[in-house]
Formats: structure tokens, sequence, C-alpha cells
């Protein structure tokens, strides 16, 4: 069973007590008295919260299904627990070397306590033994007219089916939250960036991130930030304070919902407000406010043409300011080594420079020359940062004026081209447009296609971007039929293919002004799969710029 403490720091850890029915007895019903060891296991968790009403009841509903499944089964699931603390601790003190072995075996005894939580056991729990109360708002069923009508989609509503099953998944969250947190703030190494993301990350790796339950949670969060993102046009800037793909803004905020929102809810109490409209109005808040002083960034208008004829006129780069710990005396480094397209042209490995003709330089240097600081977008950013890695970090070229970015832009053009990467080159180049503005004009759009690339190059990518992901479960059909307990580990797809597939949706997913001084035709845009090409594009820049 599981209890919160109330500190004066507002931050709390994660207790978890091996409660049987003696040795509640013994403890006269009170959990926070039962400190035997053997039986009481704490999480540091840094969980923040607000009062001592939502410490006393964030785990009502998980500790009644705990206490519900018997004694064996608390003996049983304590032991787990145990184990699993056991690992957190190890990591904290783990080598390099040791540490990605135990982290493995962390994820492997998480899926063992997910398994043990039984979602099917916890949804006859909530639905038949002690049945939670479903807001009045949440329908039996989808009424289809909400499509015909414009008001919503069904992955923009939930009814009683999909309600039930987000009650699963709040228990099983609040259960595992403990082991989760502790694992990402026990070291010092900068692992506490985007915490609650990380966590969620662990989550989606596991076996319950493909139930129906969590892809409907992941769909109708998807579904409101992108429906925020239009009616606040805040999509960008947000890309751009947090620095991840744009697809992956929406687990930012599922992130915070689950681990700041839910985990501290009480399921039990019915005058609690629909939890669906919760999470809806905290991605809106969310998105809406842009965020606080210290963690995000400020969201300003587009620069006047005043502003805009100054030499130090901003980038949407400059214009959302993030609020970092690089000091002025390192942006103004890295705006120095950026001034004039020849600086930058010195900067280069050799094997790049020679790719760029003198023709090209110029026609990237007038081509950038009609951009506008609020045309630049995070495809441009992300295009640029791994051509000019070895100049600068690509995480400081959130740091760089309008102009640094523009003389970016003239040079990484002659480089795509000088690689024949032409789809890249244009993109680069190219202003993103409104869908309005497409009717009348050239521009890339649906032409190309997205798909994630397996297999393509793979070892030569592998070469140079080696991480893997972690995959645990079973290799073959024939492996499915023994234990779960036989689970095992093997690499997954390498990590960098996540980049290549976020690139390729975000180029897709937008139409894109292409300058008519190119003279592009449909035949020049239409490429059999952009991920090869990006992956190619990958590779080069790699060989190029090996020493």
């Amino acid at each position: 069973m599981f209890y919160l403490k109330y500190e004066t720091n507002m931050l709390t850890d994660i207790y978890v007590v091996r409660a049987t029915k003696e040795k509640l007895k013994e403890a006269n019903g009170n959990l926070r008295e039962i400190k035997d060891p053997g039986y009481l296991t704490v999480f540091n968790t840094e969980l923040g919260v607000r009062n001592v009403k939502e410490i006393d009841r964030a785990f009502s509903v998980l500790n009644n299904y705990v206490q519900w499944r018997g004694d064996e089964y608390i003996e049983k699931l304590y032991r787990e627990y145990e184990t699993i603390s056991n690992l957190a601790n190890d990591y904290t003190i783990a080598s390099d070397v040791e540490s990605d072995a135990i982290k493995a075996k962390f994820t492997i005894e998480l899926t063992k306590i997910i398994d043990m939580l039984d979602s099917n056991s916890i949804y006859d729990f909530i639905s038949v033994v002690q049945p939670l109360e479903i807001p009045a708002v949440i329908k039996s069923e989808f009424d289809t007219t909400m499509v015909t009508d414009g008001v919503g989609s069904r992955d923009q509503t939930y009814i009683e089916e999909d309600y039930k099953q987000l009650m699963v998944l709040i228990v099983i969250f609040k259960a595992i939250t403990g082991p989760l947190a502790q694992m990402i703030f026990s070291t010092d190494d900068g692992s506490k960036k985007m915490p609650d993301l990380q966590m969620l990350d662990m989550i989606r790796q596991q076996p319950i991130a493909q139930g129906a339950g969590f892809k409907k949670l992941v769909a109708y969060v998807r579904s409101t930030v992108e429906k925020v993102f239009d009616k606040e046009k805040t999509g960008e800037s947000k890309v751009l304070s947090f620095q991840l793909p744009r697809e992956e803004i929406p687990m930012y905020y599922l992130a915070k919902i689950i681990f700041n929102k839910i985990l501290l809810m009480d399921q039990a109490d019915s005058t609690n407000k629909d939890i669906v409209r919760q999470i809806y109005g905290t991605i809106s808040s969310g998105i809406k406010s842009i965020g606080n002083s210290n963690d995000t960034i400020r969201n300003k208008n587009k620069p006047s043409e005043s502003e805009t004829e100054t030499e130090d006129k901003e980038s949407v780069i400059e214009s959302y300011r993030l609020a970092t710990d690089v000091t002025p005396g390192i942006a103004e480094e890295l705006n120095w080594a950026t001034e004039t397209v020849d600086k930058i042209l010195k900067q280069l490995p050799p094997k790049v420079r020679e790719l760029c003709t003198d023709d090209n330089i110029k026609l990237g240097m007038s081509l950038a020359a009609t951009f506008t600081p609020d045309k630049i977008t995070n495809t441009h950013i992300n295009i640029l940062g791994p051509i000019f890695k070895n100049i600068i970090d690509p995480r400081g070229l959130l740091y760089l004026k309008a102009n640094s970015i523009f003389n970016l832009i003239a040079v990484g053009y002659a480089i795509l081209v000088g690689m024949k990467a032409f789809p890249l080159a244009y993109a680069l180049v190219s202003k993103r447009i409104s869908g309005m503005e497409a009717d009348s004009v050239h521009y890339i759009a649906t032409n190309i296609n997205s798909t994630k690339a397996k297999g393509y190059r793979e070892e030569e990518l592998e070469k140079y971007y080696p991480s893997r992901k972690v995959v645990v479960g079973k290799r073959s059909e024939d492996d499915s039929k023994s234990d779960k307990s036989d689970q095992q580990e093997y690499p997954g797809d390498l990590v960098i293919l996540d980049w290549v597939s976020s690139m390729g949706l975000e180029i897709n997913k937008y139409n894109w002004l292409v300058p008519s001084i190119l003279n592009v035709g449909v035949k020049d845009i239409i490429v059999s799969t952009i991920s090869n090409v990006l992956i190619d594009f990958l590779i080069e820049n790699e060989q190029r710029n090996e020493k």
C-alpha cells in the first residue's frame, strides 16, 4: 500500500508499505505507523504537493484495490518493490558501464510490477467491486453527429468505456511513479532535464502503452494540443521553447498531466471535476500561458518593419528567447562565429567546404536575403543543426540573431546542393505557407513520403549513430508461449530514426513555397521517401565532417 507525507518544502517521497491485515491491525489502521525493517520502502520522488488533502486521498483507489487482492498478493507485490528499489539505488552509484545494464533490469522489473497490478483485475474492481462514479457529461456511446456538425471527433471524445480504461491507467500510473521518479532523480548528470517526459518515455517502452486505454489517452492529448495550437497560434513557439520535435510536444503535456495532475487526484471523489475536462484545461492553459520565466520562453509579436530594418533584427529564435544557462558572453561568441558567410566557410572541414561553389553560395545568399525573421521555423533549424555541428552546437542555433541564421541558410543551401540532397536544399530555402496561400503557388506538400525508414543503409548509419532503443519482450511467437518472467531485453531500432521520422513528418505536414528563381518542377520535389534522403544526408555529412 502507498502513502505520501506532507513536508514543509512541499516536496514529498512516495512510501510503499507491506500492509498485511495483521500489520495494519498492529498500526491501528495507520499506514504511516508501519516502519519496521522489511515493511517499508521509500522512493525519492521530489513530487510537489499543495495541501494535506492531496496526500491523504491520492492513493485511495490504488490502496483499496491492493487490499482487496489480499495478503498473499500484498506480500508478493511488496517484494517486487523492494527489488526495483534496490535497482534504483544501485543505479545511483553505478559506473557508466554498469548503468545501462541496471537500467535494462529496471525496465524488466517495471514490466513485472505492471503485470502484477493486472489492468483487467483493476477494471473489474473499479467497475463492479467498488464502482467509480462516471461524470454525467461522459456518454455511453459516441454521437457521430459531432463529426458531421464539426463539433468534435472520436479522438477528442471520451465515452464511458474509455473513461473506465482511463481510471485503470491512473491506478497503474500512481503505482509506478515512485520507482520511475527515483531512477530519473537519482543522479546529478543532467537527468533532471524534463524529468516528467523521461518517465513517460519509460512507460511508452512498456506493453501497457500498446493497450487501448493508453492509445486513447495519447490520441486525446494529441488532438487537444493541435486544436489549441490552431486556436492560439502558438505551436511554433512551443516547439522552439522545449527544443522538441513538434509531434513530441503532446507527449510533454501528457507527461505533465500524468505526473502532476492525475497522480494526486482522488479518483473516488465524486465532487471532482471530470478528469477529461481537467486534462483539456491543463493543456489549454499551458499553451496559452507559454510557460513561466524560469523554464520556458516568452511569446513576442512579429517584429515590425522598423525593427527588421536594423542590423540586429531578431529571428523567431531570438523573438522567442529561451531562458537557459547560456551566458551573454557565449551567445556573443556564437553570433561572432557566424556573422559573415566568409567566416562560416573558413571554419568548415575541407571536405564540406569543397562542396560549395561560388555560384551556389551567391544563390544561397540571395535566397536567404528574402527571408524575414518570422519565416524561420523549426524545420530550418533542424536541417542546419547537423550541417554546422562542427562550428556550433545545434542547441546554440537558438541564440543566433537573424543575420547569422540567414548566413547559415545561404551556406547550408550550397552544401546540400553539393551533396545532391535537393529536397532538403529546397526545403531549407522555402517558406512555410498556409493552405489558403498554397492554392495559387507551387509548393512542397504531400508529395513527400514520410514513412519511417528501417533497414536502409542501417550498418553505415549505425557507425555514426550507434544508440539503439531497448526492447523488452519476446523475439518470436514461440518465445511468447514461455513464462512472462522470461522476458528479455534486446536492441530495437536506432534512436536516430526517430529524428529521421520527425523530420519527414515535419516537412510533409506543411506547405512550402519554393523560390521561383530555382525553377523547380514537381518531378524535382517528388521522391520515393524523404527518409532515405535524410539518411543519405546524415551519412555523407558525417563522412565529410570526419577529420
